[in-house]
């Protein structure tokens, strides 16, 4: 933390795997390594602006950047709005009913715009959404 901002940086390793005893040839292993960073920026007593980014290297897509960028306003006691942005990827099914055709996963990238309200106070939690638009 310094002044209105609150760091937080990392790394993740992540490892998928799939053992199809039946049917060897659709056997995989994924390893992911990645780093992140995200920067909060508090801008005076009701708002957060949030900017972070994250880059991850998977054994067979290779790298991916995703950044991300939101807004969070308290406009009340108890209650939060946030409006957030951001890309990254998405694993697609890799059957479909009635479908001889099976497949390994594979990944596409995606974009997602959210809004979510939440209210709380000490005997209840009320939230909406999110509301997401991805494509």
């Amino acid at each position: 933390t310094a002044g209105r901002h609150t760091w937080l940086v990392g790394t993740a390793v992540q490892v998928d795997a799939y053992d199809a005893r039946d049917l060897p040839a659709l056997d995989y292993t994924f390893t992911t390594i990645g780093v992140f960073a995200q920067d909060e920026v508090r801008l005076g007593a009701r708002g957060v602006l949030g900017l972070s980014g994250r880059v991850d290297h998977h054994g067979e897509y290779g790298t991916l950047a995703s950044p991300r960028v939101s807004l969070l306003y308290r406009p009340g006691p108890g209650w939060t709005t946030r409006v957030s942005a951001g890309t990254g990827l998405t694993a697609v099914a890799t059957t479909s009913a009635g479908s001889a055709a099976i497949r390994k996963p594979i990944a596409e990238t995606a974009t997602a715009i959210a809004i979510e309200t939440k209210q709380k106070t000490m005997l209840s939690r009320f939230r909406t959404g999110p509301l997401t638009w991805n494509r």
